[in-house]
C-alpha cells in the first residue's frame, strides 16, 4: 500500500510505500530538510511537526524521546530520520517548525543590524562574502535537487501504473467467482 505525504508550507506531495522513513521520502521529493548528524538521531536538524496522520507513523524512538522530550512529542514534533511511515493513509508534515533560539543568537533584525554596524570594515566584508557563499551553495543545491525529485516522482508514477496494469492482468486470468 502507498501513503500520500505532503510537506508544508512548500506544498510538496507524493506517494511513498509503507515502511519508508520520512527522511527518505523528504530526500526523494526534494523537501528542504537538513540532516546534520547524517540520520543518526543525534541532533534536531530534521525536526518536523506532524499536522495530520500521526497514527500512521512508528512509535517515538529512544533518540526522539531524549532529544525532543515529552513536551516536544506531545506537540507532535518528530525527527524525520527516526520516523517510519507504517500504515497507508495521508500524512501532512510541517518542515522547519518553530525551534527555540539559542541564548547567544540575536532575537530581532535591529539587534543584528546593530552588531553588524559595530564590526570593522574588513569583518563586514568577510561576513558579507560568507553570506553570499552560503546563499550560492543553497541555490545550487535547490537547482540540483529539483530535477532529481521530479525524476523520482515520474519513476514512481510509471512504476505504480505498471503495477496496476500487472494486477489487472492477473485478475482477468482468475476465475470469475474469485474476482
Amino acid at each position: 500500500m502507498s501513503v500520500e505525504i505532503t510537506f508544508e508550507p512548500i506544498g510538496l506531495s507524493g506517494l511513498v510505500a509503507e515502511g519508508t522513513y520520512m527522511a527518505d521520502a523528504a530526500r526523494r521529493m526534494g523537501a528542504p530538510l537538513s540532516f546534520d548528524c547524517r540520520s543518526k538521531g543525534e541532533c534536531v536538524s530534521c525536526q518536523v511537526t506532524i499536522q495530520a496522520g500521526a497514527q500512521l507513523l512508528s512509535a517515538p524512538t529512544a533518540a526522539e524521546q531524549n532529544l525532543l522530550g515529552p513536551q516536544g512529542l506531545s506537540n507532535q514534533q518528530r525527527l524525520a530520520c527516526q520516523v517510519r511511515i507504517e500504515k497507508a493513509g495521508e500524512v501532512v508534515v510541517h518542515i522547519n517548525p518553530e525551534k527555540p533560539q539559542p541564548e547567544n543568537e540575536p532575537d530581532d533584525v535591529e539587534t543584528m543590524r546593530k552588531k553588524f554596524g559595530e564590526l570593522a570594515f574588513d569583518k563586514k566584508l568577510i561576513t558579507l562574502m560568507q553570506f553570499e557563499a552560503l546563499t550560492m551553495f543553497e541555490a545550487l543545491n535547490a537547482v540540483m535537487d529539483k530535477p532529481r525529485a521530479l525524476g523520482m516522482r515520474l519513476f514512481d508514477r510509471y512504476y505504480n501504473k505498471a503495477k496496476i496494469t500487472e494486477r489487472e492482468k492477473r485478475n482477468q486470468q482468475r476465475p470469475p467467482e474469485h474476482r
